[in-house]
């Protein structure tokens, strides 16, 4: 026979027989739930696979993609069509004429170059800038190789000098 104390309370003893019985309950009802969980994920998964149920469940979302996958083919073929350079007599004519108008309503935006001076001008501002950003970029560079070179001492020098250090 086993001792057994339930909760700080009273020792029972409990016979072998007793705790088969006992264990043999509980693994019944495992096995009843197990049961019943299998069954539901059976039933769930048989649902979510019915196509014809799903469609009815969720129709308006359906509907919507159906008509993105129609429409997005369509669009895009509409799309490059007009993209596309028009070709033919009455295209080249219909150019010429837009371009003829364009320069009647601003003549004096027909081939206007902006003045020699203002080309000097800006060629030297971007020479400036360039300088500029360059020495930047040259004194920072130096600063971080000095830094890094400052909280390394042994990286400075050559394999000999390091030896006499250590």
């Amino acid at each position: 026979m086993k001792v057994t104390a339930i909760a700080n309370g009273p020792s029972l003893e409990i016979s072998p027989q007793e705790t088969v019985r006992h264990l043999n309950g509980e693994i019944a009802m495992l096995r009843e739930d197990l049961a019943r969980l299998v069954a539901e994920l059976d039933r769930r998964r048989h649902e979510a696979l019915d196509v014809k149920r799903q469609v009815k469940r969720h129709a308006l979302g359906v509907i919507l993609t159906g008509a993105a996958v129609v429409a997005a083919p369509v669009g895009l073929m509409l799309a490059t069509r007009r993209a596309r350079p028009q070709r033919g007599l009455l295209a080249k004519i219909r150019q010429v004429r837009d371009g003829l108008s364009r320069i009647v309503k601003r003549r004096e935006r027909v081939a206007a170059q902006p003045a020699v001076l203002t080309t000097i001008l800006t060629a030297a501002a971007n020479a400036a800038g360039a300088i500029v950003i360059k020495k930047m970029l040259e004194r920072s560079l130096e600063r971080a190789v000095n830094r890094s070179v400052s909280r390394r001492p042994f990286l400075v020098g050559t394999r000999d000098q390091r030896s006499d250090v250590a």
